[in-house]
């Protein structure tokens, strides 16, 4: 397994997935690393922020949607294969990470509240509602690849 990926889909949901990704790659005892699409001068602010490094994806052509990078996120996670892989929960993030998950045969829990890995299990648990807001629910994973995080609300 290699560690925590973040997608980084815009300025400020890079920043909290990198946050939150910091915290989940010291508990595992592994790195995080963040894969950028836009704006490649901001690899260095990344690593400033808590990544241990930035991954440069193309830039896309001004006519091709973020999904245009779903056939590269496939084949290198199956490649490197991440411990967790985090989406911002925007409805592209959302897209693009239950397609990810899809191809290489991963959970996925969306629009988490919060995250955090247990070391003593050695899962990671989300939380998020449930049943339009009237319950919060827990998911406990084992198998934690490709979450979405949203932030406490």
């Amino acid at each position: 397994m290699a560690g925590v990926w973040i997608f980084a889909e815009n300025q400020e949901q890079s920043l909290e997935l990198l946050n939150v990704g910091r915290q989940i790659a010291i508990k595992m005892e592994t790195g995080l690393s963040a894969l950028l699409w836009y704006e490649h001068e901001r690899a260095g602010e990344f690593i400033a922020r808590g990544a241990d490094e930035v991954l440069l994806l193309p830039p896309l052509a001004e006519d091709q949607p973020l999904e245009a990078y779903l056939p590269t996120l496939v084949e290198e996670a199956k490649r490197i294969d991440p411990d967790v892989f985090l989406f911002a929960a925007t409805a592209r993030g959302k897209e693009l990470a239950a397609r990810v998950a899809a191809r290489v045969d991963a959970g996925l829990c969306s629009n988490c509240m919060s995250l955090k890995y247990n070391q003593e299990s050695r899962t990671l648990e989300m939380e998020r509602l449930a049943y339009g807001g009237a319950a919060v629910q827990k998911v406990i994973s084992d198998q934690s690849f490709c979450r979405h995080y949203r932030g406490n609300r």
